[in-house]
């Protein structure tokens, strides 16, 4: 079935862009949003959030707005948007001030956008009063994309393919991690590295405005289908309603656009599975969606699952708190409650979990992948001190301290040990004669984590493994090592 919905699918001229490799530094705001900006109007000082800051990029409002502060039309300026631990396909857009007509008319619109895509690099040691530092480097080409000079939300494909982001991912990660190798090995600054992706989005050129010489974008969000996600905030919802054959549950709002909230196939139909609206919110901001499944003879099987109408998702409540399914709504002394099975919670409370989660970004962690690089290096290296600074400080008190005295020598000979790739029998390597083939390799299947190395000392080839533990240590997050060679 046809859905109607408020945008426009913008066709974008692809222009490529060669970028030079090269780390920049960045500084991310974590409000409302993940971004950063080169530069705003009417910035206030110190760390205040201004009436045009870029935090009103992701706040569903067309009547707010990011807007450059330079003089001019702000061409060459930017705002960075993170986007997480992958690539998202889709963006919409809502291009100049919609606060009105008028604004939209006297304000400039972009007409052009220069975008690129970034990998940062970040850890919880370089968090600000603002937010966090990153260090970033340009995927190799940027992107040119037009955007229409119209009204309400544009939909944009991401210009960058994920599979090959993927792999820029995993060049990067080892080139960053070995360039910065010193400072990782530092308290063991390796287990809380992490990274993300971000676009930053460069005017190139507006449409003018009709009185003031001030760019502005009004929205830019992510999503994952080529169709809203959310609803607007400046559309009022008007009606939440089954469809005719109780297959779909559609919201109406007040300009006349549709949304899909929750469908199933006409299948699932035929074999009695429906949809009803059990309950809606006085505000109509929240429903209770009755699912059965059966009936006609079959088992009847039916379920309450509650749905935050804004952002058209459901919310995971009986995870999240543990009372039972969403039955209904009421208003109590001016607040709304949504009353479930075995309690109620304000919806209020609801809310704020339900938009904290939807804004917070993914990062990817990469501790895991950093110490296997490392280690590996280090073992390629013959370098000792970066060897022990790999292992688990209780393996290594144990093992080297208590076992071995402090004998280093006694404690790797232990450690590169394995069965001969050609069978035979279980040997260990003497370091200064191992060269490592090939790259490190994680098993990540909980609850076994280990890192696998094949050496060779140029007459044998064995492959050594060892198993990642995981830390409380003195920083803010666990810390990784390495415990023991086993083959």
């Amino acid at each position: 079935m046809k859905i109607l919905l408020p945008f426009f699918f913008s066709a974008f001229s692809l222009i490529f862009t060669l970028n030079a490799q090269e780390w920049q530094k960045f500084s991310f705001t974590d409000a409302g949003g993940v971004y950063c900006a080169s530069t705003e109007l009417n910035k206030p000082a110190g760390f205040s959030i201004g009436p045009y800051n870029p935090h009103n990029l992701f706040d569903r409002d067309p009547a707010t707005a990011w807007v450059e502060g330079e003089t001019g039309p702000g061409t060459g300026s930017y705002v960075c948007v993170g986007m997480g631990d992958s690539l998202q396909p889709y963006v919409f857009l809502a291009n100049g001030y919609q606060k009105s007509h008028d604004l939209f008319l006297k304000n400039n619109r972009i007409r052009t956008l220069k975008v690129t895509l970034y990998l940062a690099f970040t850890d919880p040691l370089r968090e600000t009063q603002a937010g966090f530092d990153v260090d970033a480097v340009a995927f190799p080409e940027s992107r040119v994309i037009e955007l229409k000079d119209t009204e309400g939300y544009q939909i944009i494909r991401v210009p960058f393919d994920a599979m090959e982001a993927g792999r820029f991912r995993d060049q990067m990660l080892r080139e960053y991690v070995l360039s910065h190798k010193n400072a990782l090995h530092q308290e063991k600054a390796y287990s809380w590295l992490k990274d993300f992706f971000f676009l930053k989005l460069e005017i190139a050129d507006v449409y003018r405005g009709s009185k003031w010489d001030d760019t502005c974008l009004s929205d830019l969000l992510f999503g994952k289908k080529k169709e809203l996600s959310f609803i607007p905030r400046n559309e009022k919802i008007l009606t939440v309603r089954e469809s005719e054959n109780e297959g779909a549950i559609r919201v109406r709002t007040v300009p006349g656009n549709v949304y899909e909230l929750l469908s199933v196939s006409n299948e699932e139909v035929r074999h009695g599975k429906t949809l009803s609206v059990a309950a809606l919110s006085p505000d109509k901001q929240w429903a209770v969606i009755d699912i059965m499944q059966g009936g006609d003879g079959r088992d009847t099987e039916e379920s309450y699952h509650l749905y935050y109408l804004p952002l058209l998702s459901e919310i995971p409540a009986l995870q999240l708190y543990g009372m039972g399914e969403a039955i209904d709504f009421e208003e109590k002394n001016g607040r709304l409650y949504i009353l479930f099975f075995d309690g109620e919670i304000p919806a209020e409370e609801v809310r704020n979990d339900m938009t904290t989660a939807d804004n917070a970004l993914f990062f990817h962690d990469a501790g895991m992948e950093a110490l296997a690089l490392l280690f590996s290096d280090a073992v390629r290296d013959h370098d000792t001190g970066a060897i022990l600074s790999c292992m688990d400080d209780n393996y290594l008190q144990e093992q080297l301290v208590d076992f071995m005295e402090n004998d280093t020598s006694a404690f790797l000979r232990d450690q590169f040990c394995g069965e001969p790739s050609s069978g035979g029998k279980y040997v260990c390597l003497p370091l200064q004669k191992v060269r490592v083939t090939g790259e490190p390799l994680l098993r990540m299947a909980d609850p076994v984590r280990q890192v696998a190395l094949t050496l060779t000392d140029g007459e044998k080839t064995i492959t050594c493994r060892w198993t990642i533990t995981e830390n409380e240590g003195e920083g803010p997050e666990p810390v990784f090592g390495l415990v023991g060679g086993a083959g």
